[in-house]
C-alpha cells in the first residue's frame, strides 16, 4: 500500500472515531501517545444521532487530521535518522535470532480478548503484506477473540503460548531477562486459570524476580478491553 493511501485511511479512521462513543477510550489512549487511531476505525460506522446532536464539521476534522499526519510523518523521519531498529514479522514458536538476546519485553496475546491481526491489518498493508498474508496471519493467531466460542479455546491457547515461550526462553542468554505484562481476570472468569497455568509453566524454566499489579486506566480501555481493569507486570530470569 502506498503511503498516501495509508495516510488517507488513517485520516478517515481518525474522523470516524470522533463520531462513535464505542471507540472514544481508544481515541483518548492514542492521543496520549501522539498517534493517530486509524487501524481499527475503518470497521466502525458513525452514530448518526451523535453526529446530529453535536453538529460535527467533517471537513474541518479532515483538515485537522491531515495536519496531524504530516506532523507525525516528520516525527518519524527525525526518529528514524537517530535510531537503529528492525521490524520483523516472525513466528515466535520457531524464530531464532542471529545471537542470543539479553532481554525480551512483551505483552503476549490475552486469551479471547481481541482479534489482533484484524485490528492491526492496516499496519500489515503499510509494511507491504497482502490480504492473503493477513488472512494467513489470522489463522495462525494465538488467543484470537473470534475463537471465544470454541470449547477448546483455552487448551489451544496454552498449547501455542507454551510453544512460543519455550522458544523465546531458549533464545535468551544464560542471565537473560523476560519482562511480561499479562491480564488479571476475575475469580469467576475461566481465563484466570489459563493465566495461572501459564505462570506455572514459566516457573519450571525461569525464576520470578519481581511482580506488581497495575490498574488499567479507564481511558486506556477500549473495546474489547473495556472489562479489563487490572494487569500484572512480572520480571523473570533464565534459570
Amino acid at each position: 500500500m502506498e503511503y498516501p493511501a495509508f495516510a488517507s485511511l488513517i485520516m478517515h479512521g481518525g474522523i470516524i472515531t470522533e463520531y462513535n462513543d464505542d471507540v472514544k477510550g481508544f481515541l483518548q489512549f492514542y492521543k496520549k501517545l501522539g498517534m493517530l487511531p486509524g487501524h481499527i476505525a475503518d470497521n466502525v460506522l458513525p452514530d448518526k444521532n451523535q453526529i446530529a446532536s453535536k453538529n460535527y464539521n467533517v471537513l474541518q476534522s479532515y483538515v485537522r487530521k491531515l495536519a496531524q499526519v504530516q506532523d507525525q510523518a516528520n516525527r518519524i523521519l527525525i526518529i528514524s535518522s537517530n535510531a537503529k531498529y528492525q521490524i520483523k514479522v516472525e513466528d515466535a514458536q520457531t524464530y531464532v535470532p542471529p545471537v542470543p538476546v539479553e532481554i525480551v519485553v512483551t505483552s503476549p496475546p490475552y486469551p479471547s480478548m481481541a482479534d489482533y491481526v484484524t485490528s492491526q491489518r492496516l499496519d500489515y498493508y503499510w509494511m507491504g503484506y497482502t490480504t492473503d498474508d493477513v488472512n494467513r496471519f489470522k489463522k495462525e493467531e494465538i488467543g484470537a477473540r473470534y475463537l471465544r466460542h470454541n470449547s477448546q479455546k483455552n487448551d489451544l491457547y496454552l498449547k501455542n503460548i507454551k510453544l512460543c515461550f519455550n522458544n523465546i526462553i531458549a533464545q535468551l542468554k544464560d542471565d537473560g531477562l523476560l519482562v511480561l505484562v499479562l491480564p488479571e481476570y476475575k475469580d469467576t472468569d475461566s481465563r484466570r486459570k489459563v493465566i495461572a497455568e501459564f505462570y506455572d509453566f514459566l516457573s519450571t524454566l525461569m525464576d520470578l524476580q519481581y511482580t506488581t499489579p497495575r490498574n488499567v486506566d479507564e481511558n486506556n480501555r477500549w473495546a474489547p478491553f473495556k472489562s479489563l481493569k487490572k494487569e500484572t507486570l512480572s520480571i523473570w530470569s533464565k534459570r
